[in-house]
């Protein structure tokens, strides 16, 4: 298997064939026309920032090009640059901020943030109801380095509670929920 270099993203065009491309090169990609209205080094740096806030603070392994086109587009409005995406981005919420905001093993203030934060989602009517970052936030609540049966028991808690407080907001037909 061929190992990819850090600071590329893999791409998944119409083909379903991944194709590396840098940062900027992947936010032309997805600007179009709009690229052509900046300059390279500039676009190329908001990318990389991008990347690096996905990467270094989220500590994410991969992301999606609606998250990236999400947090670009971002990036670019704080420059002054009006460029919106055109695809409807799915609601996400990282597990492990909301741990990090609840404290560290703190699950009485986890769990109603985590139930507030699922409502807010499925109130967004977009289809999609997605938390990120299950492993890293169930690693930080329990204050461990490596998977241990604490964790396990605590990530099927969570999973468990989501679940439950999904069915019984009772979201839209066709609204689904990813845990990842």
């Amino acid at each position: 298997m061929t190992r990819r270099h850090s600071d590329f993203l893999a791409y998944n065009v119409s083909d379903n064939e991944g194709q590396l491309y840098s940062p900027g090169q992947a936010a032309a990609k997805l600007l179009g026309d709009a690229a052509a209205q900046l300059p390279p080094e500039i676009l190329e740096e908001a990318a990389s920032a991008v990347l690096y806030y996905f990467k270094k603070e989220l500590q994410r392994d991969a992301i999606s090009v609606g998250e990236f086109a999400g947090a670009l587009e971002e990036v670019l409005q704080k420059l002054g640059v009006n460029w919106k995406w055109s695809a409807p981005l799915p609601a996400t919420t990282d597990l492990r901020l909301l741990a990090t905001e609840a404290g560290k093993g703190c699950e009485l203030f986890f769990f109603p943030q985590l139930q507030r934060e699922l409502r807010k989602q499925i109130d967004a009517g977009r289809g999609l109801v997605r938390f990120v970052g299950l492993r890293n936030c169930v690693k930080l609540m329990v204050g461990a380095r490596r998977w241990t049966p604490a964790c396990q028991q605590l990530n099927d808690q969570i999973v468990g509670f989501l679940r439950a407080n999904f069915a019984s907001a009772a979201p839209p037909a066709g609204c689904k929920m990813l845990i990842e």
